[in-house]
């Protein structure tokens, strides 16, 4: 029953534009996460907590340009706080 929605729902054109939308929206995120540094394994996984909570392409097609700055903004913290506390224990930072 569910899977008939499902199969319907993707032939609506509001599904598909909110769906093409998200990705769009994702494909984005990993290019910033990458922009700024963050290593492959943590962009994976930031990309994932996103991408599940968010829970559905509509949702997370949502996402405006402020939220998409506050979000480079808190990677941004992030980091400089990751390479502050390498230093402090003396690894390279990379």
């Amino acid at each position: 029953m569910i899977e008939d929605f499902e199969v319907r729902a993707e032939e609506e054109p509001a599904y598909r534009q909110a769906k093409e939308k998200a990705n769009s929206t994702a494909q984005l995120l990993r290019d910033v996460l990458e922009q700024v540094g963050i290593p492959s394994s943590d962009r994976d996984k930031i990309h994932g907590a996103v991408t599940l909570s968010a829970k559905s392409y509509v949702t997370l097609g949502t996402i405006t340009e402020s939220s998409a700055t506050k979000i480079v903004d808190m990677l941004i913290r992030w980091k400089l706080d990751r390479q502050k506390e390498q230093q402090r224990r003396g690894e390279p930072i990379g």
